[in-house]
């Protein structure tokens, strides 16, 4: 029962870690300031990721994946972006007037 709930932790986490971190896939350090295509592709990363974390729990859970329409992944993108609201937020509201 815990799996839901350490699924939408980590999704939380990884939805705003891209905006709120100024390194480059959380290991390097940029030469410049880490601009916002970078941020995006790494939030891109980190969708795929969470998801592959998702696919692994029900794998675990359920002993198979079930087959999914394009709704339930248009869904989950969506989902993620709202996840990440407050980093982008936070990201945007640290900027100098």
């Amino acid at each position: 029962m815990q799996s839901p709930w350490l699924l939408i932790t980590a999704a939380l986490v990884a939805a705003n870690a891209p905006w709120i971190s100024e390194r480059v896939l959380f290991l390097f350090r940029p030469a410049g300031e880490k601009g916002a295509g970078m941020r995006l592709l790494e939030w891109l990363l980190m969708l795929v990721l969470t998801a592959a974390l998702a696919a692994g729990l029900e794998r675990k859970a359920t002993g198979a994946i079930k087959a999914q329409d394009w709704e339930f992944y248009v869904v989950n993108f969506f989902l993620f972006a709202v996840f990440s609201l407050p980093g982008i937020l936070w990201r945007l509201g640290r900027r100098p007037r």
